[in-house]
């Protein structure tokens, strides 16, 4: 079985197999310790898998950010441009993003200056918060791909026995 892809219902299986069958308390859910023990895992080590191809940024006429996909854990280096403009988003603070929006009229700029965020969900949503970069300045174009980001991924929830582990089967 190892291109089976590596099911909740089998990480469950598993888990309660490890305690000889025996049903957890019923204070505790198997889903919840699954995933508690699969942030663990994906933290303990810089596994190679957590790696994810480049993926494309790019602009929104008008919003002062650019959404980052729901996996994203950490950046790798820098967003990468074109040879022509090989760094078109500088990293920064957050702080130093607030200072530049407060400026009434931006100068033309080489590009923009960026920085990591996550944005927390609606009280309604039970959700994590959602990471984003957020731009100055604010584009003009929408659908403009301006860079290329490489990451490493976070762990993904578990939500139902089906859920898909995103991990690799050794």
């Amino acid at each position: 079985m190892p291109n089976t892809p590596l099911t909740g219902a089998a990480i469950m299986q598993q888990m309660t197999h490890a305690i000889d069958g025996a049903d957890p308390s019923s204070e505790l859910d198997l889903l919840d310790i699954a995933n508690q023990a699969g942030e663990w895992f994906y933290d303990c080590h810089d596994w190679r898998f957590k790696t994810r191809p480049g993926v494309a940024l790019a602009t929104v006429s008008g919003q002062a950010y650019i959404e980052l996909p729901d996996d994203f854990g950490e950046m790798i280096g820098l967003p990468r441009g074109p040879t022509t403009a090989p760094y078109p988003i500088r990293m920064t603070t957050l702080e130093r993003i607030a200072a530049y929006r407060s400026i009434s009229s931006p100068t033309a700029t080489a590009g923009f200056y960026g920085a990591v965020a996550y944005v927390a969900a609606d009280q309604d949503e039970e959700a994590p918060p959602r990471p984003r970069i957020e731009i100055w300045p604010t584009p003009a174009e929408s659908n403009a791909t301006i860079a290329t980001l490489y990451y490493t991924a976070c762990w993904t929830d578990l939500d139902s026995d089906d859920s898909i582990a995103a991990i690799p089967r050794y």
